[in-house]
Order: C-alpha cells, then structure tokens, then sequence
C-alpha cells in the first residue's frame, strides 16, 4: 500500500510539474484568439470546438475509463493488457470512421458560410488525434510521464505556430491547423512508444471481445455524453439564439473555465487506477483510498473558486475579455468546485467501484435538466443563462451522486 501511494504522488507531482507550462500556454492561446479573431471569429472558432468535441466524446465511448480500469487490474499480464490496448484502439479508430459523416453533414447544414464549414472539417483531425492518443493506457499502467512530456510539446508547437500564422480575423483555419497538427503527432509517437516500451505478442482480435468491450462501455460513454450535453450544449444553443459575437463573449468565458479546470487532470487521472484497486480489494478499502485523495483535491478546487471571484476581473483584462465575460467567470467559479467534486463522487467512487450505471443514470438527469434550462434562459438573458444552466444541472448531478454513495456506502455500512 506505501508503494502504492508513492506512485500516486509521483505521478500527480510529475503531471504537476511537467503541465505547468502547458496550464499557461492556453491562456495565452485564448488571449491571442480572442483578440486576433474578434468575439465573432471567435463565436465560430468555439461553435466549431464544440462539435468536435461531441465528435470526440463518441468516439472515446467510454474506453478511456473502463480500458484504463481493466488495465489497472490486469497490470501484471502483459497479454491481457496487450490484449486490452489492440481492442479498445482498434474500436475507437472504427468509431471515428464512422461518425465523419454525421459531423460532415451536420456541419454542412449548421454553418453556411463555405470557408467555416472548410474550417470545420480541418477540426476533425482533433477527433482523429484524439481517438487515437492512448492516455487511457498509460493511465492504466501508472506510466504518466511520456504523455505529460509530449503534451508540454505539443502545446508548445500549437502556441509558437498560432502566434506566426494566426494575425487576422480570416484566420480561424489556421488557428484550428495550428493545434490539430500537433496533437496529431503527439498521438503518433504515444503509441508508437507503447510498441517499443512494452513487448505485444502478435494477438488476433476477437469479434466477441469487441462486442464485449461495447457493453462495457456503454454506461460510461452515456455519462459522457450527458457530460458533453451539460457543459458543451451551450455554445451551440446560444448560436442559435444569439449572434455569434455573444457567443464569443460567452465561449471565452467558458474556455477560462475549462483551462483552469485541467490543472486537476493530473491529480484526477492520478488517483484514479489506485482507487480502482483499492475497490477491487475491498469497498471499505475503496472508500478509505477515496477519502484520502478526494478530500485534498477538493480542498484545493474551493481555494481556486474563492481566487477566481477574488480575481476574475484581473483575468479577463489580461487576456483581452470582454467586459461582460466577468460575470459568466464568476459563475463558472461555481462549476469548477462542482466539477471537481462530481469526479469524486462519479469517477473516483462509482467508476472506480464499477458503479458505471448509476453514474449514467445520474449524469442523464443533469444533462436534460440542463438542456431545458438552456433552452428557457439563453433565449432571454443569453451568456449568463447558459453558465446558470451548466452550473445548476452540475449541482443536481452533485446530489443525485451524494444521496445514491450515502445510501450504498455509508447507511448500509453503518
């Protein structure tokens, strides 16, 4: 258990250190988006990013949590783990085939400006990257530090090649080319890392193990993708409503949000395998393990949600806000403590204990719940309608997850 618990804190100390710059490095994306493009480029720029990533949550499908879980417990058979990584790239790289259409068509109908629906279909080579980067792997396997490493890089190409060739409001394709290479190349060299680091003997993939790997799934990709619906739904919703400059206003207020709330990625991906090994010994053991790496972790996103209501001015005239993004900032502040919590509740405790339906099921009830809010409040007061509407569907899904882990875990055990 010791060695175990150094390896979390390896990790979390290592992501910690080796992202800090890559935490910076999308601020200063953001700031040099918002300014170069306008708020209307950048209302397209964002709706665009939304797409894909709904394209990107399907195509995961929820791999990225059950591999990385079979992984974890399978660690020390190198066929099964061999095995485990063939399959799951296998069906993510089929899915993202499949679903081009939809997004190509979808794209077509959605912008009607020729140049955005070219800018839109570059964009799906962040889906591709992002199907095919395996970080679920090495997740799994407890070896953080080559993705950690090669994402610092290509962070920093994006960031070196958007400031060259990103200089006016035409170029929203570029913007997009300048991080979708990139990542790209990182996902490459990732797996091409794996084949070298780790020895697969030559395995035949079984239709049944595919089909298997789909059931498994299915619970973890609905839960993602009613997370998806609740925190990526608006964009969309308020290009619908609204011009695409609000969206802008709106969207650069969202995508601080989501910056800030990568810096517990590495924490999160950190605890994640040791959490799912604690559980399989024991439900006690799971909640112990639990108890000692969630509570830090939310310590830590409450310290950051009173620094940016203290602070939320100060950032967004450093990079280049809007004055009305202050507001919606604050609001998100909110959604950030949430957010980190529910992945206590979700993700540490449920997933990790192969409670995969219920977190769907309560991550479904948000995401409606949600999208009705979305669609009542953005009609009328738009960007800050759409932030209360994430915010509130994210603090159902805290108490729909609270009150089924103390009806499981804490009444039964006591």
């Amino acid at each position: 258990m010791e060695k175990e618990t150094r390896v979390v804190i390896k990790n979390i100390i290592y992501l910690l250190s080796t992202r800090g710059l890559t935490y910076v490095f999308p601020l200063l994306i953001l700031g040099h988006l918002v300014k170069t493009l306008n708020a209307d480029g950048f209302g397209h720029y964002a709706i665009i990013f939304s797409l894909t990533t709904y394209a990107q949550a399907i195509a995961d499908y929820g791999f990225s949590l059950t591999s990385s879980r079979e992984i974890s417990k399978n660690i020390e058979k190198k066929e099964k783990v061999a095995e485990i990584y063939l399959e799951t790239t296998t069906l993510k790289l089929l899915i993202t085939l499949a679903i081009y259409p939809i997004y190509y068509c979808f794209c077509k109908l959605y912008f009607k400006d020729e140049n955005i629906f070219i800018s839109s279909q570059y964009a799906y080579t962040l889906t591709i990257s992002g199907a095919f980067l395996p970080i679920w792997f090495f997740q799994g396997v407890e070896y953080l530090k080559i993705p950690a490493i090669m994402n610092l890089v290509g962070k920093a190409i994006s960031l070196c090649l958007i400031f060259v060739f990103v200089k006016t409001e035409s170029d929203l394709t570029a913007s997009i080319l300048a991080q979708s290479i990139p990542a790209l190349l990182v996902a490459i060299y990732c797996n091409s890392f794996i084949f070298n680091k780790y020895i697969f003997i030559p395995i035949k993939i079984k239709k049944s193990n595919l089909w298997e790997s789909l059931k498994d799934g299915w619970s973890i990709f609905v839960s993602s993708m009613s997370s998806i619906i609740l925190t990526n739904s608006a964009v969309l919703i308020l290009g619908v409503f609204a011009t695409t400059e609000v969206v802008g206003i709106y969207a650069a207020a969202e995508r601080l949000a989501k910056a800030i709330t990568s810096v517990f990625s590495p924490i999160t991906q950190a605890i994640y395998p040791y959490n799912c090994r604690s559980f399989s010994r024991s439900k006690a053991e799971g909640l112990r393990s639990v108890r000692k790496t969630g509570w830090p972790t939310i310590a830590l996103a409450f310290l950051c949600t009173i620094l940016i209501l203290i602070c939320s001015g100060y950032l967004t005239t450093l990079i280049n806000f809007n004055d009305n993004s202050v507001f919606i900032l604050k609001i998100f502040s909110l959604w950030i403590l949430l957010g980190v919590i529910n992945n206590v509740l979700g993700i540490q405790i449920l997933c990790a204990s192969s409670e995969n339906k219920i977190y769907a099921r309560s991550f479904l009830i948000s995401a409606i719940l949600s999208l009705l809010l979305m669609f009542m409040l953005c009609p009328v007061i738009y960007g800050v309608g759409a932030a209360l509407s994430v915010t509130i569907g994210e603090f159902v899904l805290t108490i729909l997850m609270y009150q089924y882990i103390r009806r499981k875990y804490v009444v039964s055990h006591s």
